[in-house]
């Protein structure tokens, strides 16, 4: 990594010496206008004037010969303006609503002044409801919103109030009733990218959020689920941009705790998974920002502390079919002690340059993971992570039709999971009956990811035949992660010195004979430790030309490319994407049918395409990971099982003649299945190419006051050129194997909507926004990593999964898809597809200090699947029904908070607010059991049960 650092510090160096003040982060929105006289005559030469506790200064323009004026790069806020012209009474707008990369319009007439010099202020009180610039479809939630909207304190949490995003509130990658990435347009939870002050957070990796930022220093989020402007761009999905707080020219801040337990919550409702728990949920936390020099340079900084205890009860595991205890799970501890901290600097050069640095650090120890799931005290872990996240914005304004931005960064994660056993002897048991894991926690993980970017953009500002927006901007990005996984189970290798002494790892099934009897050995794993280096780098362009022919209509065109070299641990070039292979061309139009801003016709199509995570890469390292031996237990079963003594039980599982292929070889020589580099050595396609989502859009948009609006659109989506490692024999008739890395035809996504959204503020102290959506979300694999059953402790990849390993005629590949049998059922509705929903979001600043704020969501319920078992790789990876022909129960949440506000004096003041989740503790499921087993459609999951938060603060 050093070397990349000291290179991306040096270009740093040099972009900002050679630049001087044309940086600039992409945080702000605009203000454009016209200015007229009484007879609708353009005014020019009026200079307009905005203010704003956002804003360093003021910020200053003027007309031109058509009356009109941009304020470009401002930060959002409220605004006043201030518009004066010899001659004429000076006229002032209070309360312009600025949000993130909207152009918010402001019409003035100026009258004479003749004798009379007054200036006229008017409460212009506008608030862009609609865009009539572009077809972006995006949501915006600001800090007011934040702060009265109960949520988890997660930009990740608020992304689940807008229409057509799923999995926030159900996580359907692991089954369990929170903590989901959000899905955006069908294509999961690695299909976003979530930017941070104008630079993407993204994993490399994982393709998560990222660090964590501290919920206090956000002032605005903006999430982009179609963003069809060429500036947008590495995501099949949608794109969360959030915009952080920069202080003021008066100190402020406030102090706050936040607390939640078991007293202020319901039981939780019975389910397979349910457990009694005792837990205590402290979060204080403090910001502070304010001048350091007054209209020059701000600072914000804002400290969370997460201190989190869990008690989980002993817990009785039965056997569905009889009822009968057949396992116990002791008591056990949770801890959870986290510390983010964020700074941030603004500086203003002069009123058309400014610089901001900003930083995370964040660390944090989660002890005990696993007490509320089917974990045995021995086979509890521990995850440890310090993070830091960096970054430089300047923005300038060169002159008034050309505008600069700059921004760079850097990421540096550290991420370790490791057993509380602390001894790597022991293996790692699990029944795959009952989901239960004992005697060691699996592996010591440990990982590091780093990300740098660097991205350069101008804005010009043209009139030629019409008006035109010229953007257009280069970056350059480098990401990198490493892992390293020790697995345990050393002492309990049955073939030491096979190449295979990584460490191992058994998994049991209950006795067929009677359930309570001792569970009988069913697969043995032996491992090799897996140790791999992987980067990514590649270089954006995108170009585009936002043209209005006439003040009415508004065509957008552009392009974009991403480039991308992806490389293993030796550095060699494993695949490499060109520009000419990443062409994305953009197409929209918005017409302003009665030319009056209350109805808006849009039309869209783009193509988008995404960088692959380093995870793809991980395959080409030189020694193969993930690689591993199965066999089966040959041993005894039944009756003759249980009846063995414990001691003759353990001599028996560890006897290495009692394990074999399942066809009468038994021993080292003859597993069930091995991955390796030399048994199934992966190739990649040279003619690799990255997978595409193209999209349309129809949408109108009708403004029915300055208040209301209303909306409506229609999405199509479809996602090609999936990767995916594919089985072939080498050669006809041969039994040796083939696998290639590849874009498969079989492997595919579809996606469609319609919305209908209505919302509005009908005073200044009242907002709502109320959606309702029909989607379907089809594919062969979902766009995230998918578990073999939510009980199954391994499943699929995104890019390379167990899709398409089905050889013709092999026994263990029946069912996994393959390139003369197809998607053999895999393709149907996807885990996070739901048919109907309706959100409602909404806050009210009542009288006497009082605010109330509401959320409502309703859904059809989600898709599911039964799983059936691939005798190949012993877990449940096929879908003997077809994907997703089951549908979950419709379910509802209710969530609510009230606030009330003491205040003292001009600036002081104390609140307490309340947080009610789950207000009518609904206990709808929300994850079955979907292996094809004896428990099947037994309930594993219901929602998390009704729970109070209280908060108090104090504010200055």
């Amino acid at each position: 990594m050093g070397n990349k650092f000291r290179m991306f510090s040096l270009c740093l160096f040099v972009l900002l010496v050679f630049l001087g003040s044309q940086v600039f982060a992409a945080e702000t929105g605009s203000i454009i206008g016209k200015v007229v006289d009484k007879t609708e005559m353009p005014l020019p030469g009026v200079t307009i004037t905005a203010t704003s506790i956002s804003l360093i200064g003021a910020r200053n323009a003027t007309t031109n010969e058509d009356g009109r004026f941009r304020l470009p790069i401002l930060p959002v806020g409220v605004y006043t303006l201030a518009f004066d012209l010899t001659g004429y009474r000076p006229l002032k707008f209070e309360k312009v609503t600025v949000k993130l990369g909207v152009d918010t319009v402001a019409e003035a007439s100026l009258e004479l002044s003749e004798e009379i010099k007054e200036e006229i202020v008017v409460v212009a009180d506008i608030v862009p409801l609609v865009d009539s610039k572009t077809a972006n479809v995006a949501t915006y939630v600001d800090s007011k919103q934040l702060d009265t909207i109960p949520s988890d304190r997660s930009f990740r949490d608020v992304t689940k109030f807008d229409p057509g995003i799923t999995g926030v509130r159900f996580n359907s990658g692991d089954g369990t009733a929170g903590d989901g990435l959000p899905s955006i347009r069908g294509e999961g939870e690695y299909g976003n990218n979530y930017l941070i002050d104008g630079l993407s957070v993204r994993d490399p990796k994982t393709y998560g959020t990222g660090t964590p930022l501290n919920f206090s220093a956000i002032d605005e989020i903006q999430i982009i689920s179609d963003g069809f402007n060429p500036e947008y761009g590495q995501a099949l999905g949608g794109t969360i941009n959030v915009v952080t707080k920069s202080g003021g020219n008066n100190f402020s801040g406030e102090v706050a705790w936040q607390y939640k337990s078991d007293a202020m919550s319901q039981d939780e409702a019975d389910a397979l998974w349910s457990t009694e728990k005792e837990y205590t949920d402290s979060h204080p936390y403090l910001n502070i920002g304010g001048p350091i020099i007054k209209d020059r340079l701000w600072f914000f900084t804002a400290y969370e502390k997460t201190m989190y205890d869990e008690t989980v009860a002993a817990k009785s595991v039965t056997d569905p079919e009889t009822n009968q205890i057949v396992d116990e799970i002791a008591s056990g501890g949770n801890e959870d002690d986290r510390n983010n901290f964020f700074l941030k600097l603004s500086l203003q050069i002069n009123p058309n340059n400014i610089v901001s640095l900003s930083g995370t650090m964040y660390n944090s120890e989660i002890a005990g993971q696993g007490t509320d799931e089917l974990r045995k005290p021995d086979a509890r872990h521990t995850q440890l992570t310090d993070q830091l996240r960096l970054r430089v914005n300047y923005k300038s304004i060169l002159t008034d039709t050309t505008v600069l931005e700059f921004k760079a960064g850097m990421i540096q994660r550290d991420l370790d999971d490791q057993g509380d056993l602390g001894n790597r002897g022991p293996a790692e048991y699990t029944n795959q009956d009952t989901g239960v894991y004992w005697h060691n926690y699996d592996n010591l993980d440990n990982n590091e990811r780093d990300r740098q970017d660097v991205l350069l953009q101008a804005t010009h500002y043209l009139e030629a035949g019409g008006s035109h927006e010229l953007k257009a901007g280069v970056g350059y990005y480098w990401a990198n992660s490493a892992r390293t996984i020790e697995f345990n189970g050393l002492d309990e290798d049955l073939y030491p010195g096979d190449t295979f002494d990584g460490g191992t790892r058994y998994q049991f099934v209950n006795n067929e004979i009677d359930p309570t009897y001792a569970a009988v050995p069913t697969l043995y794993y032996e491992h090799r430790s897996i140790d791999i280096a992987n980067e990514t780098s590649g270089m954006s362009f995108f170009i585009q030309d936002t043209y209005s022919p006439m003040e009415n209509l508004n065509i957008m065109l552009g392009v974009r490319f991403d480039t991308q070299d992806v490389q293993n641990n030796d550095k060699q070039t494993l695949l490499y994407f060109s520009a000419d292979e990443s062409i994305s061309p953009r197409l929209t139009a918005t017409w302003d049918i009665t030319s009056d801003s209350k109805n808006i016709a849009k039309i869209g199509y783009g193509r988008f395409f995404d960088i692959t995570s380093t995870g793809l890469a991980s395959w080409g390292n030189t020694a193969s990971p993930y690689a591993y031996r199965m066999y089966a237990w040959a041993g005894p079963t039944g009756d003759e099982w249980n009846n063995m003594s414990e001691e003759e039980r353990d001599a028996a599982l560890h006897n290495g003649d009692n394990w074999g292929d399942g066809r009468g070889n038994t021993g080292a020589d003859h597993p069930r299945r091995e991955q390796s580099g030399e048994s199934n050595p992966l190739y990649y396609d040279p003619d690799l190419r990255p997978p595409y989502k193209d999209e349309f859009l129809v949408e109108y948009d009708r403004k029915l006051t300055e208040r209301y609006v209303a909306k409506i659109r229609y999405i199509n989506s479809h996602t090609r050129d999936l990767i995916e490692d594919v089985a072939y024999w080498k050669e006809p008739g041969s039994l040796e194997q083939l696998w290639v890395i590849e874009n498969w035809d079989e492997k595919k996504r579809d996606y469609y909507s319609l919305e209908v959204e209505f919302n509005g503020h009908p005073t200044d102290n009242i907002s709502f926004y109320l959606s309702y959506c029909n989607s379907e979300a089809k594919g062969t694999n979902p766009g995230q990593f998918e578990l073999a059953g939510f009980q199954s402790q391994w499943g699929s990849g995104n890019d390379v999964g167990v899709f398409g390993d089905h050889l013709p005629h092999m026994w263990w590949g029946e069912g996994l898809g393959g390139p003369k049998d197809g998607n053999e059922g895999w393709y149907g509705y996807l885990p996070y597809s739901v048919d109907h929903q309706i959100k409602f979001r909404g806050f009210w600043r009542a009288p006497y200090g009082i605010t109330i704020g509401t959320s409502l969501e309703w859904n059809s319920g989600y898709h599911w699947s039964r799983r059936g078992y691939s005798d190949g790789y012993g877990d449940y990876f096929t879908f003997p029904d077809g994907r997703g022909n089951r549908e979950m129960p419709s379910i509802y949440y209710w969530d609510a908070s009230l606030e009330k506000a003491f205040t003292f004096g001009d600036r002081y003041g104390l609140g307490i607010k309340l947080d009610i989740f789950n207000l009518t503790n609904s206990d709808t499921a929300v994850a079955y059991v979907n292996q094809d087993t004896d428990n099947f459609g037994k309930t594993l999951e219901v929602q998390e049960p009704m729970s109070v938060r209280i908060t108090a603060s104090f504010t200055f």
